[in-house]
């Protein structure tokens, strides 16, 4: 299948583009993180796989690292309803991460990052007595990227575009492809759909006192519908941009 041109970048000078456009997607995805990257590996051609999701989500350690810490709080509390030693555990468990990472020689800001997070959301849960409170800095996140997302769409600069765009090396004129502008919109509302429901489903529980559902949602609506969510992403874009019968149409919208 031959890749379409998409307005801003330079026509391929020979049959490496390819691969000169997955090197420039993997140098950039410890920077854009699993989402953009995998938008851009799909914007590049690559087919989708079992190993390409996996990737994008962190594969089976981070999704160890993203998962335990929080299913560990909730079984704790939930069968010793006791706080302090509630938080402790996935505490340990962060820390425990980090050393595994260092004396295997691996990246440990992935887990750095993940042992600072648990340790807002403990404080906050201590200082406040509240076991639901852990999940507060949660939603503050899910707030913050719907918001930003929507944001992007509303002001015609779909975030997931850009992000792809930085990727590839291109600038912003995919803006005035029509195809291309509309499956980033799309796909940017798509990941924004994500962050709302997380809010919809979770805040009426937070504000209820439901302890345990709280974090059985928050369990399965985390790294589950994220990975959902890549999925459906790299298949959208992948059929839009990658495509013979792509057009180039400069008006825009």
């Amino acid at each position: 299948m031959t890749e379409s041109h998409v307005p801003g970048s330079e026509p391929p000078e020979s049959d490496s583009s390819s691969e000169e456009l997955h090197a420039v997607t993997d140098a950039s995805s410890a920077r854009l993180g699993g989402l953009a990257a995998s938008v851009s590996r799909a914007a590049a051609g690559e087919a989708l796989s079992r190993d390409a999701v996996m990737e994008s989500i962190g594969g089976t350690r981070g999704i160890i690292e993203s998962v335990l810490p929080g299913l560990v709080f909730l079984v704790t509390y939930t069968f010793t309803r006791d706080l302090v030693m509630s938080v402790v555990a996935p505490l340990v468990i962060a820390v425990l991460a980090i050393v595994v990472r260092a004396v295997q020689r691996q990246a440990i800001v992935p887990a750095v990052s993940g042992l600072l997070g648990i340790v807002l959301c403990a404080v906050l849960s201590l200082l406040t007595g509240k076991p639901e409170d852990y999940y507060v800095p949660g939603f503050i996140t899910n707030i913050a990227w719907g918001a930003g997302l929507l944001i992007s769409v509303i002001v015609r600069w779909p975030l997931i575009g850009v992000g792809v765009a930085i990727a590839r090396g291109q600038n912003m004129a995919w803006r005035k492809d029509r195809p291309v502008y509309r499956v980033m919109r799309l796909v940017t509302l798509l990941w924004c759909g994500l962050f709302a429901a997380r809010l919809a489903v979770q805040l009426p529980l937070y504000y209820a006192g439901a302890f345990e559902l709280l974090g059985a949602a928050r369990l399965t609506m985390g790294v589950p519908f994220f990975a959902l969510v890549i999925v459906v992403s790299w298949l959208l874009v992948r059929a839009t941009i990658v495509s013979p019968d792509a057009e180039v149409n400069s008006d825009g919208e």
